[in-house]
């Protein structure tokens, strides 16, 4: 028996997952030492390797804590354990990385800062007291510091920083929670504050004090973050909030704020024990909630009916965030409206010398390299669904798996519109982070660069590419020049199979996909489609009536010219005082100069927010939208009936047609009843959606259903949508982890790219 207790194991051990730059290895090694285990650990590209020995039951116990874990952000995806020769080892140990090219990379996102680091930041007897670069195994930069794999400081921009003795003891002791932290650094040895103003430059502290100083003045300051630069001032402040639009060329869409805290925020909002959670979270990102009250001016929202509140995720932000009077701050990206953010300092400086005029006092940086650009993620509740509408810092670039059948590696290219792009190897999909618009080169460059990073960084070589069907694209002509086999993907399909990736649906659904533009098999542009998706075939079964647009690509801006092409195809008998160009406009249609069939949801919503006279251009993307649901959602505030609208139905060629003729109609003549039309519109539309899909369940026997697309932003529209569904017994799959906007069809592409059997 003593001769059985006896016995030792030797075993190599490799585990895959969320496993690097979040102190694992340190856990591995307090784990071995406390089990009398020994051997060694290391990083080997973007997974861990063990060998070790001890006695059988020690190294079961062993295996069984590492499972256990309570490292926090971990996530183990695999754990194989291979028995190997016997070794002689008296101690075990965490030694140097290899580069693993064998085995799946993956990085795990930046951490906003932990408590335990905030309770040093604000300790005047810690030596990191005031440290604005304060982070531990458990937060601070990863994905925008990381050079190459595997993660050790050597690979990450912090290699500029020379550890001081203090830090390098931390670094090596196993019981400091800054064992083996690779961005480990305190005030003597790690990056410090410059500040830049048009005459002067400060350092440190006193750049801290003067940056403070100007802020409480009223100015404005570019302040580099994790991933990029924010443009900071008060938002109490009319002069400032005016600059900062002129400056960033945005004229009417809502900014983000800034809050010291949770309390913070709920003076002003409404928050449910989900957003406190998402607020709270690892991720920190702009949360979209429910304003109860506004303390600031007008020009911060206009009129929004929700705020975007984020809390500070690095050192520096709960710092600046602690001072008397500055508890909340727009926060906003550093780029004018469409173009990357800034993260290089030289370009910061730049473009603040080229605003010399402007309340743009100066610029707040350090030496840190930021590799790569990212922006905040924004998020919003809807019915208990987590709906992530921009997914960057805090989420990029934590993976998903679908099914590959050819085991085949490849590139999906997204969309033109919120860029974004995936790369897939085995089961694994790495998603970029959000990249802006296509159409400024700018932030085509940085897409087509962020490519290649990714491809360095992950040790991914695609074999095919994934793309848009759209032939004018710069994401599809991009995959025409690499030379590889091309598999172009209507748009809409794409966004279902987004929401069948996430939810892991590989039998028939039914799909709902309602958005703005995108090009049909039918060279028409869809927007409002009825789907039956199965496997990487697709159907299309129903859609929004078409409609004559005039203008193409105009008619996104341009709603009252969209909504005397709806009243037109509805053969309505417009009012002379309705437009001046009605004429101009109807003879354009009626002789097809520069016209196009559409069945978009997004510009039905744009034509009814002009016949409701709420808005007539869309200022930015989806304004006219936004603001539509902005009066239907006051209507439910001060409890107006909703007036009773509705859609016919008609069968084309076993097609399914929702026909809005008389819905138009009813809105021209009555559109005096703006907050109830409003409200209807909206019931209408998910009424819709019901009747269609019950249609469909009792043709196709098909419960399950996907929605996505742009148009499901609309917090309101998605909600009345599942309940009414959900209701009628259907199961309801919406993005939760991806943008339902074109953010998120890079996944749908990787989805159908995985299971297509002619590449």
């Amino acid at each position: 028996m003593d001769r059985e207790e006896k016995r030792r194991s030797f075993k190599r051990i490799y585990i895959q997952g969320i496993v690097q730059g979040i102190g694992f290895r340190p856990f591995v090694y307090r784990l071995a030492k406390s089990l009398n285990i020994y051997g060694w650990v290391k990083n080997t590209g973007g997974s861990l390797e063990i060998c070790c020995q001890g006695e059988d039951f020690s190294v079961l116990s062993f295996i069984e804590g590492l499972y256990k874990n309570d490292v926090k952000f971990s996530y183990i995806e695999d754990l194989k354990v291979e028995d190997i020769k016997e070794f002689k080892s008296f101690d075990f140990k965490i030694i140097d990385s290899d580069e693993g090219s064998n085995n799946a990379k993956i990085i795990p996102p930046d951490l906003a800062i932990c408590k335990n680091c905030i309770l040093e930041i604000e300790d005047e007897n810690n030596r990191r007291f005031n440290h604005f670069f304060n982070t531990c195994v458990s937060c601070g930069p990863r994905f925008t510091v990381i050079e190459r794999l595997p993660y050790d400081r050597v690979n990450t921009s912090m290699e500029d920083f020379k550890l001081c003795h203090k830090c390098e003891d931390e670094y090596t002791s196993q019981d400091n929670r800054r064992f083996h932290a690779e961005t480990i650094s305190c005030r003597e040895c790690g990056p410090y504050l410059i500040y830049e103003t048009m005459d002067e430059k400060f350092i440190k502290d006193h750049g801290f004090n003067k940056t403070i100083s100007h802020l409480k003045q009223g100015n404005i300051i570019a302040i580099k973050g994790i991933g990029g630069f924010h443009f900071a001032c008060m938002p109490q402040n009319k002069m400032a909030v005016k600059a900062l639009r002129e400056i960033k060329g945005r004229d009417k869409k809502p900014f983000a704020l800034m809050f010291k805290d949770v309390e913070e925020v709920k003076k002003l909002c409404d928050v449910s024990s989900l957003e406190e959670k998402l607020l709270t979270s690892n991720a920190h990102p702009i949360v979209i909630l429910k304003m109860k009250k506004s303390t600031f001016e007008e020009e911060v929202l206009f009129g929004d009916l929700n705020c975007g509140c984020f809390l500070p995720y690095t050192p520096l932000h709960h710092l600046i965030m602690n001072i008397e009077g500055l508890n909340m701050l727009i926060m906003t990206s550093s780029n004018l409206s469409g173009s990357p953010i800034i993260k290089d300092d030289d370009k910061m400086l730049s473009f603040f010398k080229n605003h010399k005029e402007s309340l743009l006092k100066g610029v707040l940086y350090n030496q840190r390299r930021i590799l790569r650009s990212v922006d905040d993620s924004v998020v919003q509740i809807v019915k208990n669904n987590i709906q992530v509408i921009r997914r960057s810092r805090g989420y990029v670039p934590n993976q998903f798996k679908i099914k590959n059948e050819m085991n085949k590696s490849f590139l999906t290219l997204g969309g033109d519109l919120k860029a974004c792009f995936s790369l897939v190897q085995r089961e694994r999909v790495v998603l970029s982070q959000y990249l802006g618009d296509l159409e400024d080169e700018a932030s085509y460059i940085n897409y087509i660069n962020s490519i290649e990073d990714f491809k360095r960084l992950f040790s991914i070589n695609p074999e095919f590419v994934v793309c848009d069907m759209h032939p004018g694209y710069f994401s599809s002509k991009y995959a025409r020049e690499l030379g590889i086999y091309v598999l172009g993907l209507q748009h809409h399909h794409a966004h279902i199979a987004s929401v069948m990736a996430e939810h892991e649906i590989y039998e028939p659904c039914l799909g709902v996909s309602f958005d703005g533009t995108g090009f049909g098999l039918d060279e028409t542009i869809w927007g409002g489609e009825f789907l039956l998706c199965d496997g990487a075939n697709f159907k299309r079964i129903g859609h929004l009536k078409s409609t004559k647009i005039l203008g193409k690509d105009s008619s996104a801006i341009d709603s009252k010219k969209t909504a005397i092409c709806f009243l037109n195809e509805c053969k309505v008998d417009l009012k002379e005082d309705f437009d001046d160009r009605i004429n101009i406009i109807k003879a354009s249609l009626n002789n097809n100069f520069n016209t196009i069939k559409s069945s978009s949801m997004g510009r039905l919503f744009d034509a009814v927010s002009s016949l409701l006279d709420i808005s007539h251009e869309n200022g930015y993307e989806g304004e006219c939208a936004i603001l539509l649901q902005r009066e239907a959602e006051k209507a439910l505030n001060e409890r107006i009936k909703p007036y009773k609208l509705s859609f016919d139905y008609t069968l084309q060629d076993e097609m399914l047609i929702a026909d809005y003729s008389h819905l138009i109609k009813e809105l021209y003549m009555n559109s005096k009843y703006k907050k109830s039309m409003a409200l209807g519109f909206h019931i209408a539309v998910a009424n819709m959606v019901k009747e269609m899909c019950l249609k469909f369940r009792e043709k196709f026997n098909i419960n399950k259903i996907a929605m996505s697309g742009g148009v499901f932003q609309n917090k309101l529209l998605t909600k009345i949508c599942i309940e009414i569904l959900e209701e009628n017994n259907f199961k309801v799959y919406i993005n939760n982890n991806v943008p339902t906007n074109d953010g998120g069809i890079a996944l749908g592409q990787a989805y159908i790219g995985g299971i297509y059997r002619c590449v």
